[in-house]
């Protein structure tokens, strides 16, 4: 868990660059020193979970970085697809992409040389957002430039959210593994919103569930079934 401030809550649209960029920086020395101990912990992860409706489990402003030793199955999917797509057309997909919405102007948020936000052609969860860094690589190996780009589009992006009364909401990253050049795979950023917090509540999908495809589960199978067999009577047959 990394902690954004020190104030216990912080609204969507008060956030600052300097906030998220120094976030983002601390993650990047933190996923480096893990590398550094152990090798084969290679996949960096930055994910924020904004209050109980997207399963974030407390209400301190924070964000979660892992660093994996094999990628989430969207991302290793995504990559591949990614790879092949380029192997194919010569050209990364995710430019393909960004430069047939910029043509339509349909779903076009942002599109700057160092940026493209868009709202997403099919989208996974409600108001979701795609943000993508073009030319860029692993999340550890952002530059200060693309650290502070993505803080400017990321701010804005929850300034919008609150305008539309959005009042919860998942990020997650989808990044290259470290020290490799991925031009078919960009560094990019996807924002869902959730629903609005209302009372003592707290969603139990979260980034994971919601964009990762990983599904976490607290009780193993064998423990269901020691707590459960006790109230099915012993040698009734199956109908």
């Amino acid at each position: 868990m990394g902690i954004l401030t020190n104030a216990h809550y912080v609204p969507m649209q008060e956030y600052t660059e300097q906030t998220i960029e120094d976030s983002l920086l601390l993650s990047q020395e933190y996923f480096r020193a893990v590398h550094q101990k152990d090798p084969s912990a290679r996949f960096p992860v930055y994910v924020w979970n904004f209050l109980p409706p997207s399963a974030g489990s407390i209400v301190h402003p924070h964000i979660q970085v892992l660093l994996e030793s094999r990628p989430a199955p969207v991302i290793e999917l995504l990559t591949g697809k990614s790879q092949r797509w380029h192997e194919e057309h010569a050209e990364g997909f995710w430019t393909t992409l960004v430069q047939e919405e910029v043509t339509r102007k349909e779903r076009v948020i942002c599109d700057q040389e160092d940026v493209a936000v868009l709202a997403s052609f099919a989208p996974r969860g409600f108001r979701e957002i795609l943000l993508v860094l073009p030319g860029s690589g692993s999340l550890t190996d952002l530059d200060r430039g693309q650290v502070r780009t993505f803080s400017w589009a990321l701010v804005r992006l929850l300034k919008a959210y609150h305008a539309m009364g959005v009042g919860s909401f998942n990020l997650v990253t989808y990044s290259p593994p470290m020290g490799g050049a991925a031009p078919a795979f960009p560094f990019h950023v996807k924002l869902i919103s959730r629903p609005y917090p209302r009372g003592i509540y707290t969603n139990d999908t979260g980034f994971f569930e919601r964009m990762y495809d990983l599904w976490i589960i607290d009780t193993l199978p064998e423990e269901i079934v020691q707590q459960a067999r006790p109230f099915f009577p012993a040698g009734r047959p199956f109908p």
